[in-house]
């Protein structure tokens, strides 16, 4: 009986196409909401940076501010805003710092986390300084 089942390790053609349609579903958000704050007059510093600690999507900045943004997609406005959980939360505190000691020329007085969420049909919301309560 071989070909049922993938083998162990392996996945199947369907969960590639899955996680790829996943994947760009994540980029196209990533840019709706790079969009959505350059009109709001922020700068990209840098996209999709990976550290030991894990992966900012976007890092802005305007005059006042430094932000790391968290950019979330689900099929429900609703499961978007509450998709960011404690453990990722500390991960992307962990991963600010980490990029704030190792370009120092990126730190600002004012620096905060946000989230941009979207649901399926495009829909937004933009939450400010979200881990400021962890």
């Amino acid at each position: 009986m071989t070909g049922d089942r993938p083998s162990a390790g392996h996945s199947s053609p369907l969960r590639r196409r899955r996680g790829q349609k996943a994947y760009e579903s994540g980029l196209q958000a990533e840019q709706q909401a790079l969009a959505l704050l350059q009109g709001a007059g922020y700068h990209l510093l840098g996209q999709r940076l990976r550290t030991p600690f894990g992966e900012v999507d976007l890092l802005v900045e305007n005059q006042h501010w430094l932000v790391g943004v968290e950019v979330k997609r689900r099929r429900f406005l609703s499961d978007s805003t509450t998709a960011l959980h404690p453990r990722q939360a500390s991960r992307l505190l962990k991963t600010l710092d980490y990029l704030l000691q190792t370009r120092p020329d990126w730190g600002r007085e004012n620096t905060r986390f946000d989230l941009i969420a979207f649901d399926h049909q495009g829909q937004h919301c933009h939450l400010q300084d979200i881990l400021r309560q962890y």
